[in-house]
């Protein structure tokens, strides 16, 4: 679970990036992230 993490939150960190902020959100809303995440992708 931790390595689909990191993952998506590479995922989410290219899509804002890029300005895809439609990919973001989806990644943002449709998964619960673990508290250590946050701090990453603030």
């Amino acid at each position: 679970i931790n390595k689909h993490e990191s993952i998506l939150r590479a995922r989410a960190v290219v899509a804002f990036h890029t300005g895809n902020f439609r990919d973001l959100y989806h990644i943002l809303e449709n998964h619960k992230f673990t508290k250590d995440s946050h701090g990453k992708l603030q």
